[in-house]
């Protein structure tokens, strides 16, 4: 079967993506000629100026003023504007031998083909095609642009990472940290194969165990954008990790990437389901969960009859709240199962289970009845910071009609119940509050305003740090006002463990585009100005997303 321009690859040694054009219409036409039918080559793109782009880092905490106003375009490329692809004829044209060839508009070509490239080459192509840079600037693809800017902040964070490393040490020096690796896996398709390979190095180099089986079992969400280490991760986790703990807890990384790794998913859960001890169990149970979509049935069956025998009840809470992002491929009966096991465990375990579900507790797979089930024990829990934790779950995303959504928000900002200790109260709140970090963007303003609102009254640091990082994950769908106090209740926290956890949230919502560009700066400012250089390169890692 021919090869279409869609599934060729512009090479890796700086070939613009108008030679790549060139080369496949003069190659292929035929091809060419399917993907003209295929794809929607329109009129053409805007004739404005691009847009400039400095780097959002621009050397971490400089002014995004102070960089070149043209970015780097002085002289832009005509290539794609006047490229003419002789021959080739678009399928109305070529059935009507009379009229002249419809000659496909070269721009807008460059941005269907620049739609099917990963960032990492996006990033690349545009870095070397100044007519392509101009083409996504004066386009209406708002995807095509954020994906683009997304490579540029993880591509500036990198660099920064890098420099900051001390004279004499190796090149990985300032990558060897959990915190800052578990941050930079959750952008791999950003990263090129080599930065990759650095970034794993460095996991494997690091010495705490636990924390070295965090970091590698953190390249499983990204399998898929791995171009070469698929392999050597799963061989890593499966085989290289001694101890069963923190060989579980990698194991359970592994989950979210199953879909990249079918030949493996076998070997997978044995390991998985195969640790003596419960709690290690529950470990890979709970990350194996989130990709029973991608398993066999009798895997999946497995895995499912598994975490719900398991007699430990905080055990079997974080093995059944693990097959949050799987419930669709559920069987009815398994989802009765799973909702008869949640309803009727004690509150650590109920909260561990709802936290877990939260997002995906939906009407379906969920059947209305089952889902108000969840929702009435989560409201009957006594043990007010288990019950924060539960209503967070719930706020992450339960299918719950406009005056329920109302009440769930009013409950996570008053406690009812008199709390039986000032830290104790704040944690619900913390908890509650931040549950809805991720779908702030769904809610009514005067819900966002309640939530923010009560998270700029927490007193104690940690919980202040605790919900502005959570909020973070959904403040680039907030209004000015409200965005700007998430911003600086993160900035204001001083304590660099504590300031890692407000700034942690940010990045992992994949929002930080939508902020407003001023608060977006201060962000990065305040990690660049951070007299840690430790805790500095996790903040910046952070904020590279």
């Amino acid at each position: 079967m021919a090869e279409t321009p869609g599934r060729r690859r512009p090479s890796e040694d700086g070939e613009s993506l108008s030679e790549w054009l060139i080369i496949v219409a003069r190659t292929d036409p035929a091809a060419t000629e399917s993907f003209f039918a295929e794809t929607a080559i329109g009129p053409a793109a805007g004739t404005g100026d691009i847009d400039d782009h400095p780097s959002t880092f621009g050397g971490f905490g400089t002014d995004p003023n102070d960089q070149d106003d043209d970015g780097g375009l002085e002289t832009p490329s005509t290539e794609l504007e006047s490229l003419s692809i002789s021959g080739l004829q678009t399928p109305a044209a070529s059935g009507n031998p009379g009229s002249p060839p419809e000659q496909p508009d070269p721009g807008i070509l460059a941005l269907n083909l620049a739609s099917m490239l990963s960032p990492i080459e996006l990033f690349r192509q545009a870095g070397t095609d100044a007519s392509l840079e101009r083409a996504i600037g004066a386009s209406d693809d708002t995807d095509l642009k954020q994906k683009l800017a997304k490579c540029r902040r993880v591509q500036d964070g990198w660099t920064g990472l890098l420099g900051m490393r001390p004279d004499g040490t190796d090149e990985d020096y300032m990558l060897i940290d959990k915190n800052v690796i578990t941050r930079l896996t959750r952008t791999l398709d950003c990263l090129s194969s080599d930065q990759q390979k650095l970034l794993f190095g460095a996991a494997e180099k690091i010495r705490n165990p636990w924390n070295r089986a965090e970091a590698l079992g953190s390249f499983g969400r990204g399998l898929s954008a791995l171009t070469e280490l698929k392999t050597d991760v799963v061989d890593t986790v499966l085989n290289a990790i001694p101890d069963d703990g923190p060989r579980a807890a990698a194991i359970g990384g592994l989950g979210p990437g199953l879909a990249a790794v079918p030949e493996r998913q076998d070997e997978i859960v044995q390991a998985a389901i195969g640790f003596s001890l419960e709690e290690h169990c529950a470990d890979a149970l709970a990350g194996i969960g989130a990709g029973a979509a991608a398993l066999t049935e009798t895997n999946r069956d497995l895995v499912f009859n598994k975490a719900v025998k398991l007699l430990d009840n905080l055990s079997r809470g974080k093995a059944i709240g693990g097959f949050g992002p799987s419930l669709t491929a559920l069987q009815p009966k398994q989802l009765a199962t799973l909702v008869d096991a949640v309803c009727t465990m004690d509150d650590a375990s109920l909260a561990e289970a709802v936290d877990r579900l939260g997002p995906y507790l939906t009407v379906p797979p969920l059947t209305a009845a089952q889902a108000k089930r969840v929702v009435t024990a989560v409201y009957a829990m006594s043990d007010e910071v288990c019950q924060g934790k539960a209503i967070g779950g719930l706020g992450k995303g339960a299918a719950l009609e406009p005056d329920d959504l109302k009440d769930l928000v009013r409950k996570s900002t008053e406690r009812e119940d008199p709390v039986t200790h000032e830290a104790r109260g704040e944690m619900f709140l913390a908890s509650a509050i931040g549950g809805f970090g991720p779908r702030l963007g769904t809610l009514a303003r005067e819900e966002q305003e309640t939530l923010v609102t009560c998270a700029d009254g927490l007193t104690l640091e940690p919980m202040r740090a605790a919900a502005a990082g959570k909020l973070g994950r959904g403040a680039g769908s907030l209004e000015r006002d409200l965005q700007e106090t998430v911003v600086h209740i993160a900035i204001g926290v001083e304590d660099p463990e504590q300031k890692i956890i407000a700034f942690g949230g940010f990045g992992e919502g994949g929002n930080l585009g939508a902020m407003e560009p001023d608060l977006l700066q201060l962000l990065m400012t305040a990690a660049a100005n951070e007299d840690d250089d430790d805790t500095r390169a996790v903040l910046i890692a952070s904020l590279a997303a």
